[in-house]
């Protein structure tokens, strides 16, 4: 999960766009120019090719795409933590010291990196909550590095 730090926002936006689930952001020019600080257009290609199916209609504007889509990852990842670590979840303890373990530790460095929580209210309050988004995000930035035109 470490070694996600480097990339996470470009992961995030990644990630969040999936969520955001419409095609436009990623097909048409003036997105593609807001996204193009994290993502070049072989990666916005093969984004596209990773989901089957786009059912939403674009929601915001470019300027405003690639924080909404860094904070929906952020959101997702809160939400999964906050699971983790609720009393009651066969994931927590009692023990308030052994809920600190690296999942923690790296979502916490994952959250100074990524917008603040609050910022995307109407984005994707619907969705379910993944139950492991890490290895998803892992795999999500092995695709988008090997797409990479700008290793």
């Amino acid at each position: 999960m470490v070694h996600l730090i480097p990339n996470l926002r470009r992961v995030a936006l990644a990630h969040g766009l999936r969520v955001l689930g419409c095609p436009d952001y990623l097909l048409l020019g003036t997105f593609r120019r807001a996204l193009s600080p994290w993502l070049d257009a072989w990666q916005c290609d093969r984004l596209l090719l990773t989901r089957h199916d786009w059912p939403s209609h674009c929601a915001f504007e470019a300027d405003e795409l690639a924080t909404v889509a860094m904070a929906t990852t952020g959101k997702q990842l809160d939400a999964v933590c906050a699971a983790r670590t609720s009393p009651g979840t066969s994931g927590a303890s009692d023990d308030p010291f052994a809920m600190i373990d690296d999942v923690a530790t790296v979502h916490m460095a994952a959250r100074i990196l990524l917008p603040p929580p609050g910022m995307t209210a109407a984005a994707v309050d619907g969705d379910p909550v993944m139950d492991d988004i890490w290895p998803r995000l892992a795999a999500l930035e092995k695709m988008l590095c090997m797409s990479s035109t700008t290793h």
